[in-house]
């Protein structure tokens, strides 16, 4: 007689096998109720110190790999694909050398509100976009404030802030590109009218070393000629124009002069004491390299003395011979605290 004490049946192999198909179709069904739940253990101070290293040491970068997204007008944010405050010796690539020195340009644009707006107090598709990623809606408290000075309106989009959110603290350096100053007196032409040439020599401006050069690429340029009163003979001076020239004029600047406080679009207009002339961020990007030389004039027109001559150098500024005047517009470095607070 055979041993058959160790074989199975039919009907239990069968409804094993149903038993065990019926168990696995449960346990996947089961798995798909927990997706999209989240861990109440989700690390806000991780989100936030991540959020603080992308501003402070990232100078950003856009969809033509450069640094320079501060750049981009407000019809063209969504060439921004990261944000970054920090400073780029090479706008036009992807130089990340200065981590802590924040493009004060970078900072200005970053907290405008105009361009990156919070919409409906929710949160705003930009910021989660370009800085934060990933598909959770986070909330954000981002602020920067000079130490002992004034703050920027904070990046925000809540009302305030709640128990348990992630925190972050860096002490940063705002880079403020200098602003140069002429003094009139010294430039008189000792007749009515004058023309008068600030040369822009950019491969001496380019020749110093980074973050310390001025930077017309992705700088503001500020020039101010103040004194204008010393070179009143018989009338103020009228000025005519101010224009960009290279071999030859290309472009007017009269757009972008103040005069004695007021805008001043459209020359002649007689100046009493003060003529600032503002080219915003990227004025050059369109004009120049960093091996281009240009002067920027300015035409005076009587009954008044005006102004002649040009700067005693060829670097943009007045040189160090003329002890009334300043050396170089050195960019200044203002201490300043960033604080990221998400939850």
């Amino acid at each position: 007689m055979r041993n058959d004490s160790g074989l199975l049946s039919i009907d239990f192999i069968a409804g094993f096998t149903i038993f065990m198909i019926a168990f696995i179709v449960v346990i996947t069904m089961i798995s798909g109720y927990f997706v999209g739940l989240e861990s109440r253990t989700i690390d806000n101070d991780a989100i936030a110190y991540r959020t603080g290293v992308i501003l402070v040491e990232d100078p950003g970068y856009t969809a033509n790999s450069q640094t320079s997204w501060e750049l981009n007008d407000i019809d063209h944010t969504f060439n921004i694909l990261r944000f970054g405050l920090a400073y780029s010796d090479d706008p036009l690539g992807a130089s990340r050398n200065y981590p802590n020195i924040l493009s004060s340009s970078k900072v200005s644009k970053f907290f405008n509100k105009t361009y990156f707006p919070t919409r409906n107090n929710a949160v705003s598709d930009d910021y989660q976009s370009r800085l934060m990623f990933g598909d959770r809606p986070y909330w954000y408290n981002i602020s920067l404030c000079e130490i002992g000075g004034s703050c920027y309106p904070p990046a925000t989009n809540a009302l305030g802030d709640p128990q348990g959110y992630g925190y972050i603290r860096r002490v940063v350096k705002i880079r403020e590109p200098g602003i140069v100053n002429i003094d009139a007196y010294y430039h008189n032409s000792s007749v009515a009218g004058g023309t008068y040439e600030i040369p822009m020599n950019f491969s001496a401006l380019y020749s110093y070393s980074a973050p310390y050069l001025v930077d017309p690429l992705q700088d503001p340029v500020t020039i101010r000629i103040n004194n204008i009163s010393s070179l009143n003979a018989s009338g103020l001076p009228h000025l005519s124009q101010v224009s960009l020239v290279e071999s030859a004029p290309i472009q007017t600047l009269d757009e972008f002069v103040t005069i004695d406080g007021v805008p001043s679009k459209h020359p002649p207009n007689d100046v009493v004491n003060t003529i600032d002339l503002t080219l915003e961020p990227g004025f050059f990007k369109s004009y120049a390299s960093k091996s281009s030389n240009f002067k920027i004039r300015y035409t005076f027109l009587g009954p008044g003395y005006g102004m002649g001559g040009s700067t005693p150098t060829t670097n943009f500024t007045p040189g160090p011979g003329n002890i009334n005047e300043p050396d170089w517009p050195w960019p200044r470095f203002i201490p300043a605290v960033l604080e990221v607070k998400i939850w």
